[in-house]
């Protein structure tokens, strides 16, 4: 995992922001690409006790408020683990499209009644900024070169194509982020 510079806590802070007004009062959470578990602190007591998964995590840990964060994927966890909200911020683009059908099948078997999905996905355009912001060396780009270019659209349409609609769509960050509440 690439070491976080403030920038990039800054832009990690806002989709936050918009992304916490999506998730249900007391959810218990599967967040996909945890990384260091930033997230679940924000929500705070907002949230169950919730696990995050990170094939990049070191190790696998339980943090002072409860939280398992998982070292690997949602394949790594129990069958019978269900959850009331999934979470995937600035991760999706990361997901080829034949794994990303395949996640949003694991996420959907996994679903309690009402659950929902909270996605963040940056345009493609964003990768030419993480591009001179890394060479400027004020951003790190969090695995930034996984980034696979696929169209916000084209990842969305994957997601329905495993059972999930689209319930909320906007834009932020001057359109350069998309936040998506799938159910």
């Amino acid at each position: 995992m690439s070491e976080l510079r403030a920038v990039d806590r800054l832009i990690q802070r806002r989709r936050f922001v918009v992304a916490a007004h999506a998730v249900p009062e007391g959810a218990e959470i599967l967040d996909i690409g945890c990384s260091d578990g930033a997230w679940f602190e924000h929500l705070g007591g907002r949230i169950a006790p919730s696990t995050g998964v990170d094939p990049e995590l070191a190790e696998s840990v339980v943090t002072p408020s409860g939280h398992a964060l998982v070292r690997g994927t949602v394949k790594d966890l129990p069958k019978a683990a269900t959850f009331d909200c999934f979470t995937a911020l600035a991760v999706l683009e990361h997901f080829e499209t034949s794994t990303l059908l395949e996640l949003g099948h694991d996420l959907r078997s996994r679903a309690r009644p009402g659950s929902v999905l909270v996605a963040t996905i940056p345009s493609p355009a964003v990768d030419r900024l993480l591009d001179v912001g890394i060479r400027l060396h004020f951003l790190a780009g969090m695995e930034a070169e996984q980034h696979h270019g696929e169209a916000v659209e084209a990842i969305i349409a994957t997601l329905e194509l495993s059972g999930w609609a689209v319930r909320k769509h906007r834009r932020f960050e001057l359109g350069l982020n998309h936040l998506f509440v799938l159910s």
